[in-house]
């Protein structure tokens, strides 16, 4: 989950504010905020994720703030689409309630706590540990490849583990994915960021209970305890809840100011259909459907607490889950004064077409009911109420469908979404690649792919905004072919080539034959496969009649048969048999009579090229006889696909953003963008060519075998192919899409002058994964992990109509800068991918009962108990076969049996992380065409890897200056006294971007500014000392301000300049705001005319008016203002050094609407005009 960070619009932010700007050279400043207005609808704005062509829509609701730190609560909503077996959160289909931040994982092998995590360097149960067992050598040893052997075999059946699990984190604009090193003993990042972790064990010595994140300003976010979700699952054979997820706990800054947040605990059972297989063996089709009834525990907001109040969450049931939606948001004040309240409207969407009910016989009222199958939780809008004043309602609406789907059911394309197919075949959840399985179409249609998705919100104000979508396309050039060839799509074109032969009499044809030598007749065709060929599933299938009568049994081999052969023509003209299949068999198995069969169904490998047919028929029996007087029919298809030369491209699940349009109270259409996603470079013979990429496509078989006890109790092997509905090969995504885009053009439509069209056209970086081939047929893979190297800018060219008027460039690290561009100096993470190891690589010999190994992929030779001595594990490149290509079966079943020199490679793998950093931006600018101005701007992070700031920024300006900016931390220097207990407090804190020292030089002129620090040792933080800058004599550091005194939520109360002129400030309501700035007097004779009771918590703004009056009378060399604020609302009075008082008035939505002078009058207001 990303949290995206931006200052709330909904509720007015009316206050006075500070914050601390660390080493900036200026040291911390209050800053007081007028009152300023902002509708609602502007904030929701919608800016697009121009890689994914996805809209980013969030809704601000609140924002919490303390020093240093702005929470908002905000309601996100994924516009990539709805999957059709997708449940809706607490707050609608699609919608997602973001308050902080969260922790997820991956779990791969078992969960790490139980394993993985308690390996350090070399332990027993470490991954280097097993890498460092000795070689095989070149000659194989039995005791050296029986110990690893069990030590793999363990790891398949989860009694160790070698894979880490993997963990996302999000937290206050930072996120990114971490994982356990074992040779460092702590988490790595990726990418790398100043961002400590730590886990602790929980009550009961419950694993993994919480995390804290220590954030590179110092910030402490702290997850999990009881806000967790969890899931029951088997681990070492003990069942065991085991937690996926941590919500966000606290936030405490480094000022000992605290965010809590408290949740309610809850546990449910839902249905869900998860799935279909098909297992093909050799007499027999074996399917199942997976339908699961997991217990979750899980867990919801119910009060965030901060020092300026708190916001409330409650809950109502509803009808599509057994469990609550989120009814309101109540946000108070310290003195328990309700400031805004929310609530969110609902009803459901109903879908019950294509239920499973009548194909799959599952049916349970009681357990299952119809309501959980067919309805969806629908958000159709937020109220934002106040008493005595009509609700402010934001609706929205959402693409329907006429006939909607039941969440149980198969019409789903291969990633999920609704595809409009019933699929009304008992398993058409799986994809209908084999004749032998009635499966189902899985092809992707973006036009019911829409369907649930947002298309509009309604402003209070009448207007809306609406939302048009398409569907993702993408290119296919680098993606492996075998992955493509169970793909369905739309684009591929269903080819076949056919010879067809019958006559009334097997000695006669028709057609005639093309040749008769010595009384065979020849039948031959050629074909031609294109460019983008791709191979299906049995695509040779040959069939007749001739032969295999009664009459023909006893006729000799040599004198009644068909001969079908398939051949590849090469460049010198010869030819390759790919397959060759006789009706009359050479063996004489009964009793010396010929076994005839006329049909044949089998897998060959269709590349680019020509081929030939040949039907070779034989029959040298007399004519006019029984058997000759009898018709026959004869079929010879050969059937592959090619993607139509006019796309090239197939289609792919989700959608992405086509036009976005805004429509006044009149429904008058007054802004529209559109976007496209095309390619210019690529292929100018196909103009719309897209610019999508994948990271994954979908693999739904798996060739497999296991193990059979014969009668006489030999164990035999036996081959399956297994389809599933789901890929075998885990679904990665790119950003949050299954589709990312590297060229996107945005064009905002002028309405009322289309001349005066903005477009931009941005280009981004794409990584091509890769897919590691540990399987002939890749049907199992990995895809590199690096998703931050993905998606970025690179370039975006900006048009005024027809006219160039700025371009961008950028670039960026992807490795750190002290790794010189090569990876293998980067930090890792070990990982053994047991995934990818077949229990069939563990031999009879080494196996106590080896009758129990499951039907898993196959990548060893055979197991007959007579090759399986020869199976050894050996330490190889990442990228090694697991096995050569002769002893593992062809897609037909066919297994080449080698002899004993086969070793098996592990799959080792080091896990990389890398660096996300921008290195340089250069803008020309084309305000004159003929002489662009050029801008350039590069950035360093020179002490990588002990910090990874940024250390320098260089200006290099058209006019030939160059400025540099150069930037020192806490970790970068040494000081003396209390500064430098002050820059070690710094690091303690971990407020490792803290900026102390910066050099600016503008054309060789050096300018210096630096803050000191100190560590407070009655307020136990580090607070600004002073500021210094180098404009004295000598071009010496001189200070310029003194910071003198800090309260202990280290708010600044007074400070003084360099020429003795003192600042102070005095702050009430519980230390949240500042309500006085008294110049030219201390602090303590200032705060000593007042009553602090007063000032904490004032009972009204006359009180508190009157209580700053004093400082008027008792200071009057002074230059005093003061202030007044209705908490959690703004500013509600100040008051400037010469007395004069300015009023803010606000409304029960807390929305600014008069101000007024001293005397009473309306200086200003503000009309709030909604539609009801």
């Amino acid at each position: 989950m990303t949290v995206h960070y931006r200052k709330s619009l909904l509720f007015l932010g009316l206050y006075l504010s500070w914050f601390a700007s660390h080493g900036q050279g200026s040291g911390p400043s209050v800053t007081f905020k007028s009152p300023e207005v902002s509708a609602f609808n502007k904030s929701i704005e919608t800016p697009v994720s121009m890689y994914t062509g996805v809209p980013n829509i969030s809704i601000p609701l609140y924002e919490i703030n303390i020093k240093g730190v702005s929470v908002p609560v905000t309601l996100d909503y994924h516009a990539g689409g709805i999957r059709l077996s997708q449940d809706a959160t607490w707050v609608g289909l699609g919608w997602n309630l973001s308050y902080g931040g969260e922790i997820s994982r991956k779990t791969r092998g078992i969960p790490d706590e139980y394993y993985y995590l308690y390996g350090g360097t070399n332990a027993p149960n470490s991954v280097n540990y097993f890498m460092q067992k000795p070689k095989l050598g070149l000659v194989p040893n039995s005791s050296v490849s029986d110990d690893r052997i069990d030590y793999i075999n363990s790891a398949k059946r989860g009694g160790i583990d070698y894979m880490p699990d993997e963990f996302y984190y999000s937290a206050l604009g930072y996120s990114g994915r971490f994982m356990f090193s074992q040779n460092r003993n702590k988490f790595l990042l990726y990418p790398k960021e100043d961002i400590d972790v730590s886990k602790y064990d929980g009550p009961s010595q419950t694993k993994l209970y919480s995390w804290n994140l220590k954030l590179p300003n110092g910030i402490a976010v702290n997850f999990g305890q009881e806000g967790c979700s969890k899931q029951q699952m088997s681990v070492m054979n003990l069942q065991t809840n085991v937690t996926n997820a941590w919500q966000i706990k606290s936030i405490k800054n480094t000022y000992n100011d605290t965010i809590t947040y408290s949740y309610d605990q809850f546990n449910y059972r839902v249905y869900q259909l998860n799935g279909q297989q098909a297992v093909i063996g050799a007499a027999s089709v074996d399917y199942s459907t997976n339908i699961s009834n997991p217990l979750i525990y899980d867990s919801r907001i119910k009060v965030i607490n901060f020092p300026g109040g708190r916001i409330e969450f409650s809950t109502l049931g509803r009808q599509d889950m057994p469990t609550e939606r989120l009814d309101e948001i109540n946000v108070y004040d310290n003195s328990n004064n309700n400031v805004k309240k929310i609530h969110f409207n609902y009803s459901y969407f109903y879908g019950e077409a294509f239920d499973i009910k009548n194909i799959a016989n599952f049916y349970d009222e009681a357990r299952n009911p119809s309501d959980y199958r067919y309805k969806r939780l629908r958000l159709d809008g937020i109220s934002i109420t106040a008493s005595g004043l009509q609700p402010v309602n934001y609706t929205f609406d959402y693409y329907t469908l006429p006939q909607m789907p039941s969440k149980f059911s198969f019409a789903q394309d291969h990633w999920g979404y609704y595809n409009g197919i019933a699929n009304a075949s008992m398993y058409g959840m799986i994809p209908n690649l084999d004749p032998k399985i009635a499966g189902g179409d899985k092809r992707v249609k973006a036009e019911y792919a829409k369907l649930f998705a947002l298309k509009s919100i309604t402003y209070p104000e009448g207007g809306k905004k609406e939302f048009v979508y398409e569907g993702n396309t993408a290119g296919v050039w680098n993606a492996p072919k075998e992955l493509l060839e169970t793909y369905q799509d739309d684009n591929f074109l269903e080819k076949y080539e056919a010879l067809s032969i019958s006559s009334y009499s097997r000695s006669t044809s028709y057609p005639a034959p093309n040749e008769t030598i010595n009384g065979v007749r020849y039948f031959r065709k050629r074909f031609t496969v294109g460019g983008l060929g791709f191979t299906t599933q049995n695509n040779w299938s040959v069939n007749t009649n001739f032969g295999i009568s009664t009459l023909e049994k006893d006729l000799p081999y040599l004198a009644d048969n068909v001969d079908f052969k398939l051949e590849r023509v090469n460049s010198d003209n010869s030819k390759t048999i790919l397959r060759q299949f006789n009706t009359t068999s050479t063996s004489y198995p009964y009793n010396n009579a010929p076994a005839r069969n006329g049909k044949d169904n089998y897998w060959v490998n269709l590349n680019a090229g020509t081929y030939e047919m040949t039907v070779a028929i034989t029959y040298l029996n007399k004519p006019n006889s029984k058997p000759d007087n009898q018709p026959y029919n004869l079929s010879f298809f050969v059937r592959w696909r090619e993607l139509n030369p006019l796309t090239n491209m197939i289609n792919v699940g989700g959608l992405r953003i086509k036009e976005i349009n805004a429509f006044n109270h009149d429904n008058v259409l007054v802004d529209k963008k559109t976007y496209s996603y095309v390619n210019p470079y690529a292929n100018a013979t196909i103009p719309n060519f897209t610019s999508g990429r994948l990271v994954s496509l979908p693999q739904y078989l798996q060739y497999q075998i296991g193990h059979l006890r014969d009668p006489y109790g030999v164990y035999k092997d036996y081959f399956n192919i297994k389809f599933s509905s789901n890929s075998i090969v885990p679904l990665e995504s790119t950003s949050g899409s299954f589709a990312g885009y590297e060229y996107v053009k945005e064009n905002h439509v002028d309405v009322a002058n289309p001349a005066n069209n903005l477009t931009s056209e941005s280009r981004f970086s794409f990584v091509q994964p890769y897919f590691s081939q540990f399987y002939n047929f890749k049907t199992l893979g990995l895809t590199e992990p690096k998703e931050w190297a993905r998606g970025k800018l690179l370039s975006k060219q900006y048009f005024k109509g027809n006219n160039l008027l700025k371009k961008e460039e950028y670039e960026y690290n992807f490795v750190s800068p002290y790794a010189n561009n090569t990876e293998n100096l980067e930090d890792y993470v070990e990982s053994i991918n047991t995934d990818l190891i077949s229990f069939q690589s563990f031999s009879e010999r080494y196996l106590q009962n080896p009758s129990d190994l499951p039907a898993d992929f196959y990548d060893v030779t055979g197991a007959d108990g007579i090759n399986e001595s020869c199976i050894y594990f050996y330490y190889g490149p990442f990228d090694n076969h697991v096995t050569t290509y002769g002893s593992r079966p062809d897609r037909n079943g066919n297994i080449n049996r080698n002899t004993c020199d086969y070793t098996t490679a592990v799959p080792y793998f080091k896990l990389y992380t890398g660096f996300d950093k921008i290195k340089s931006k250069t803008t020309t600018y084309f305000d004159n065409p003929t002489t662009p101005v050029v801008q350039t701007e590069n950035y360093e992070y020179g002490r990588a890897p002990i910090h990874y700031q940024l250390t320098k920024t260089t200006n290099n300006l058209s006019t030939g200056n160059q400025i540099t900016n150069e930037i020192k931390y806490p970790l970068d220097l040494s000081l003396t006294g209390s500064e430098e207990t002050g820059r070690l407090g710094l690091i303690s804190s971990h407020q490792l971007d803290t900026q102390v020292d910066q050099v600016r030089k503008t054309n060789g002129k050096e300018e210096i500014s630096r803050t000191d620090y100190l560590l407070d040792p009655t307020l136990n933080v580090v607070v600004p000392s002073r500021s210094k800058t180098n404009t004295g004599s000598n071009n010496s550091l001189e200070v310029r301000m003194n910071y003198e005194k800090f309260d202990k939520h280290g708010n600044l109360l007074s400070k003084r300049a360099e020429n003795g002129i003192s600042t102070v400030y005095i702050w009430g309501y519980n230390d949240q705001y500042p309500v006085a700035q008294v110049v030219s007097a201390d602090y303590n004779t200032a705060i000593s005319y007042l009553n602090l009771a007063i000032l904490k918590n004032p009972a009204s703004d006359a009180q508190l008016r009157e209580e700053l009056k004093k400082l008027y009378i008792n200071l009057p060399n002074a230059q005093i203002s003061t202030y007044t604020y209705k908490p959690l609302v703004g500013m509600t009075s100040q008051t400037d050094t010469k007395g004069m008082t300015t009023y803010y008035e606000y409304d029960a939505f807390g929305r600014l609407k008069f101000v007024k002078d001293q005397n009473g009058n309306i200086v200003k207001s503000n009309d709030y005009h909604y539609k009801n």
